[in-house]
């Protein structure tokens, strides 16, 4: 037997020990990274959950005597005039708006008798309650008159103008967006005057006729009236957001959602040209194929999503709702940042909420089949979330595109808007309103949100900060869909609702 030999029979057996003690430590190391891992998750959750924002305990309130069928009617009647705004103003049929506006006459005639009534640009409605303490800044709530196009009204269940009750619901355009709010607002008021209620704030109803196409003539030229006027809001409420039920994934109870923002606007137009020519000929630098490559480098880079500003205060509302797993991920989101980003971005509705939306809306060329197009040309819609601009909206889709021969040719619509300021979620004014929904919707928690696209209420920002965006209105997904869509409605039940509601929330800013 060799010396190797013999070596190797003795350094083996200690060769293997080595091996199973190593073995044996990087196991405990495991275990040890293991526990430390489950012990960071523990600790990071359960300081989430005592850190989280608790629900207001507040008492349910006793519902007000209300005459539901009569309030159904009212709403009803409204919606059958046909207050559409449409792009081409010379289009629209104002003479609805002087209809409606003498029947809200003749049907509340103590509104008008106990309130001054006001217009702006003929046919947006003030309505302005005094209150007993004159130095108290007002409350302003806000709904509009206007409503959009009903498209073919062969494809709706009940016609989209006959304001018909069937089935417990009320049916037509305008019952979601934005009359259902508007003449709930009205029937509050008008209650609270027959019982010779007096507000101690005074009462602004701000009722725009044109929200649908911007609001320009309507809610801005209010805002410009009451600036002149000194007149600095304790709380703006407008439309905006809801109570959402069955909506949110995990989430099993109905959720108030106040808008503490909204989304702005912006509208990009980009143009290619080419020689144009026969289509048995055609070259790579086509003017479609241009802008195909262009508007394909735009989808594929969306602008960045994050879970920051106000998608992180809703969900640190919503994080004790939220099933312990979903708990734990989000408590973790120094390492589960990029997975909840990734699932957010797989449902439209929550991929709006973390980040800037891209929209390809228009696509115009060609004139024939067999004759290549001199140009094409492509609409781009941007809803900005808090955080983006205009301008560096602007600037990402140049930097995308500077390597093709494309053109921006519109920055910009009329309804151009920055995102909203973001209002403070420990005002007297959100408070009153997180109270208010606990109050009427007891079984409801509340948490803020963003608003997805525009309400007149933008143009307030130079009055206060203290605006909220929030009708009380139970949406389900499949009522989502009715949203400037087919069969419109909403029921008897929650309409009354609503008109507790705006009772409740005009009492508690009285107290």
């Amino acid at each position: 037997m060799g010396t190797s030999t013999v070596r190797s029979y003795v350094t083996c057996p200690i060769l293997n020990i080595h091996i199973l003690n190593n073995s044996i430590i990087l196991k405990k190391s495991l275990l040890a990274a293991l526990i430390l891992f489950l012990g960071i998750f523990i600790v990071n959750t359960t300081i989430s959950l005592l850190n989280a924002p608790g629900q207001l305990s507040v008492k349910p309130v006793s519902k007000y005597n209300l005459d539901k069928s009569a309030l159904a009617e009212n709403l009803a009647r409204a919606i059958q005039f046909k207050t559409i705004s449409y792009e081409n103003k010379d289009s629209i049929d104002y003479q609805t708006f002087t209809d409606m506006h003498n029947f809200i006459r003749d049907t509340y005639p103590a509104l008008f008798s106990n309130l001054n009534v006001s217009t702006i640009n003929d046919y947006s409605l003030i309505f302005k309650w005094q209150g007993l303490d004159s130095l108290l800044d007002p409350v302003v709530l806000m709904a509009h008159q206007d409503v959009v196009p009903s498209g073919n009204s062969d494809d709706w269940t009940v016609p989209p103008f006959a304001g018909e009750i069937i089935d417990g619901f009320i049916w037509g355009r305008g019952a979601l967006d934005d009359k259902g709010c508007m003449m709930s607002l009205i029937e509050a008021t008008n209650f609270l005057v027959s019982t010779e209620f007096k507000p101690r704030r005074t009462l602004f109803l701000v009722l725009g006729h044109d929200e649908e196409i911007g609001g320009q003539d309507g809610a801005l030229a209010i805002s410009k009236s009451f600036e002149s006027k000194n007149i600095n809001p304790f709380l703006i409420l407008d439309e905006g957001m809801a109570i959402v039920d069955g909506i949110l994934p995990g989430v099993e109870k109905p959720v108030g959602l106040i808008g503490i923002a909204e989304k702005g606007y912006s509208t990009i137009e980009l143009l290619a040209t080419s020689k144009g020519g026969h289509s048995s000929m055609p070259p790579d630098d086509a003017s479609i194929n241009i802008l195909t490559k262009g508007l394909q480098v735009i989808a594929e880079n969306p602008l960045p999503a994050d879970l920051d500003g106000v998608a992180k205060s809703m969900f640190s509302y919503l994080l004790p709702q939220l099933p312990l797993s979903t708990r734990i991920i989000f408590a973790n989101q120094w390492l589960f940042n990029p997975l909840i980003i990734s699932n957010l971005e797989n449902q439209a509705e929550t991929n709006a909420l973390i980040r800037t939306t891209t929209a390809f809306t228009t696509f115009h060329s060609g004139i024939k089949e067999n004759v290549l197009p001199v140009s094409a040309q492509a609409t781009i819609n941007f809803r900005l979330k808090p955080g983006d601009t205009i301008e560096s909206v602007e600037h990402h889709v140049k930097t995308l595109i500077d390597d093709l021969p494309i053109q921006i040719i519109q920055s910009n619509a009329k309804f151009a808007s920055n995102p909203s300021k973001i209002s403070p979620i420990d005002s007297e004014g959100y408070l009153l309103l997180n109270k208010t929904i606990r109050q009427v919707f007891s079984k409801t928690i509340v948490a803020p949100g963003l608003v997805l696209g525009g309400t007149d209420s933008r143009h307030f920002e130079n009055l206060t900060n203290s605006i909220y965006r929030f009708a009380p209105i139970v949406f389900t997904s499949e009522d989502l869909k009715r949203m400037h869509g087919l069969d419109e409605r909403i029921s008897i039940e929650n309409y009354a609702m609503m008109v507790q509601f705006y009772i409740q929330l005009i009492k508690n800013t009285s107290n």
